[in-house]
């Protein structure tokens, strides 16, 4: 009963568990929203930053073409 007493007190915190965590992402996601060119970048980053990860042989890992030499 103790437990069942506790469980039900820390459901009342819930929502305050995260309340600025969740503030600050809902400010970010706002920001994002309302500024296409941030956005763009944004997803332009992530997809670089996975292609780098992706390097590892003699072709590009986004198009499947052979590199360029010089």
């Amino acid at each position: 009963m103790r437990d069942l007493a506790a469980m039900a007190g820390a459901r009342k915190q819930l929502p305050e568990f995260a309340k600025d965590e969740v503030a600050a992402l809902l400010a970010t996601i706002s920001t994002l929203a309302n500024d296409p060119a941030r956005l763009a970048s944004l997803r332009r980053r992530t997809l670089v930053e996975q292609d780098i990860e992706l390097i590892d042989g003699s072709d590009c890992p986004l198009c499947d073409s052979p590199w360029e030499r010089d």
